[in-house]
């Protein structure tokens, strides 16, 4: 069974605290591998939390360029065009810049 970081990290902080050594040199090693895996802790936390964060932006793509491409269609584009025509110049400069899905 794995102890989890943030105990083995507090078990290694007491230890280095707590060890008598003549010259100090085990104690200095403890605290070090205690600060270097809380290092490594908080490293990977930020880049799982980059992956999900790119993960769900990628979605919030895919579902904005699934709109743009449905207010494109030709019913839906006039009676835009209609309203508001700035919109549909906004909406053709938008889809010029998102490629379509795989081509990249």
């Amino acid at each position: 069974m794995k102890t989890d970081d943030t105990t083995l990290i507090s078990a290694l902080r007491i230890l280095a605290a707590k060890i008598e050594t003549d010259d100090g040199v085990v104690n200095a090693c403890i605290a070090e591998a205690a600060d270097r895996l809380e290092e490594l802790t908080a490293l990977a936390l930020t880049n799982w939390e980059r992956w999900h964060l790119i993960d769900r932006v990628n979605k919030d793509m895919l579902r904005l360029q699934d709109m743009l491409e449905a207010m494109h269609q030709p019913f839906q584009r006039e009676d835009m065009c209609r309203e508001d025509p700035r919109l549909c110049d906004l909406i053709d400069k938008l889809l010029r810049n998102v490629s379509p899905r795989g081509k990249q």
